[in-house]
């Protein structure tokens, strides 16, 4: 089980021979192969900007730091930090190319995506940091467009010129970074199915599960094994309702039982019959239900055809 950088190792760990038959089950939430380092170098220009950023210049000097000048430091980089890399050792280099032969097969997973991811982003880099973080990490992306896909590139360019007529420059990049986000993790999910692996997809469309985020998958683990003191520990604030339910499921999903709700398991709805993927369980304020969720990834014009021509072989 892993949340963000814990869930793209994880998706990492799938194509790993010394990994191989190890684990049956994998949940994965909110993160995917593509926010990996391929190249040990990217690793190594991380870790030089961490010396810069800290002003040290060995491991003992980084040791001896106060966890707020980490924090801080952590925050400012955000944007290249929490990826593992593909080393060609443990990771292949190649991790789509291990997948497509079948490495990971036999592997059950349970995908969760979220509709409100951007807020998590926000309790990473901090309030005052959050335009600065969004408006580079668009920026960024749109730089990689330029120069890999100008005709989606242009797309994008004039979605975020549109939206930020009709609302700000800040929503209309923040709206293109979280659906870069769920609709790569989508589409990992879809490809898993193709290659054979059974997979169940979570799709959250309410307010934050965790209204403070703390330490990631602790607070992920907290909320799905209904730890609350755990939780408490980071400031959070669970909804309870919604976590019991999570727990029901998650329970079963371990247990290898099917993945089915029942009117003694959930508060104020109906039983509901898990289907598989590309079909998602829907979480919305007042009901849960099994339905398509594309229409809900393909706002943003041009997203999709991206992530299809990037992903052509897998």
């Amino acid at each position: 089980m892993g949340f963000e950088s814990g869930a793209v190792s994880i998706s990492l760990l799938a194509t790993s021979e010394q990994a191989k038959g190890l684990f049956r089950k994998a949940f994965i939430f909110h993160g995917n192969p593509l926010m990996a380092y391929y190249t040990p170098e990217m690793s190594r220009n991380l870790a030089k900007k961490l010396l810069q950023e800290t002003s040290t210049t060995t491991m003992e000097e980084l040791l001896r730091l106060s966890s707020e000048k980490l924090k801080e430091a952590s925050q400012k980089l955000m944007s290249d930090l929490s990826a593992p890399t593909c080393d060609g050792k443990l990771i292949p280099s190649d991790v789509y190319a291990a997948y497509k032969k079948g490495i990971a097969f036999g592997v059950e997973f349970l995908v969760g995506i979220a509709s409100n991811k951007i807020y998590v982003y926000k309790s990473l880099v901090g309030n005052k940091k959050y335009e600065n973080a969004v408006s580079g990490e668009t920026d960024n992306f749109l730089k990689y467009l330029d120069n890999n896909y100008p005709d989606e590139a242009k797309a994008m360019n004039a979605y975020i010129e549109e939206q930020t007529r009709r609302t700000s420059a800040l929503e209309a990049k923040k709206t293109v970074i979280e659906q870069a986000y769920i609709l790569s993790t989508y589409q990992y999910a879809k490809k898993l199915v193709e290659r054979g692996n059974k997979v169940h997809i979570l799709y959250w469309d309410v307010k934050p599960l965790i209204e403070n985020l703390g330490s990631g998958t602790v607070d992920v683990l907290a909320a799905f094994l209904g730890n609350n003191k755990a939780a408490q520990m980071y400031g959070n604030v669970l909804n309870q309702d919604i976590a019991k339910t999570l727990q029901n499921l998650f329970q079963k999903f371990i247990s290898g039982k099917e993945l089915k709700l029942f009117n003694n398991e959930i508060k104020g709805i109906n039983a509901i019959d898990r289907k598989e993927a590309p079909q998602a369980l829907i979480v919305s304020e007042k009901a849960f239900r099994c339905e398509q969720i594309t229409d809900k990834l393909t706002e943003v014009n041009g997203l999709l055809k991206i992530l299809e021509k990037y992903l052509p072989s897998w």
